[in-house]
């Protein structure tokens, strides 16, 4: 009877890999038919898992929510933009940049936006703009402006972990 040089722990790797030694009967189905049949299981299990979100749902009528979203492209295109300000070497440009951005957000704001987030949200932008309040003075400190642009960007991530606007 034929043989194969397989390595196995046991029995059943025997039979699924599809030798067998003498005595035995061949398996069935080979490997690939046996995968093929708890893949697609796998995967949806997979999926339907990481589908959960658990962030907390911020609800917002459609000009809050519009400001807010907005907000956030804003402040990720001012980053780039002092990075590049940076690349130039020229960080006198981030503090007048810096400080046209929190004008507009001012300038902007809808009546009640702060009493519609949440306690949380709030506390991480209030940390937020800390450190936008240091960019928007005046500093040729590289070091200094990357500092708090990793600090920004470490409140980014920290507040989307935490919350979605749906």
């Amino acid at each position: 009877m034929p043989t194969a040089a397989v390595t196995a722990t046991s029995t059943t790797d025997l039979y699924l890999a599809g030798t067998h030694s003498a005595g035995s009967s061949p398996a069935p189905f080979s490997r690939g038919f046996i995968l093929s049949l708890f893949l697609p299981l796998l995967i949806l299990a997979t999926s339907t898992a990481s589908a959960e979100d658990y962030r907390t749902p911020i609800v917002l009528d459609a000009p809050k929510k519009t400001y807010v979203l907005e907000q956030m492209r804003v402040m990720l295109e001012t980053i780039a933009n002092i990075q590049q300000d940076l690349a130039n070497t020229q960080p006198e440009h981030v503090a007048p940049r810096v400080q046209a951005m929190q004008k507009n957000a001012a300038d902007t704001l809808p009546a009640g936006l702060s009493n519609a987030l949440p306690s949380g949200f709030r506390a991480m932008s209030k940390t937020m703009n800390s450190h936008w309040k240091t960019l928007a003075t005046p500093t040729s400190n590289s070091a200094t402006i990357n500092g708090e642009l990793a600090n920004i960007l470490n409140q980014c991530n920290a507040c989307h972990r935490s919350y979605r606007i749906p």
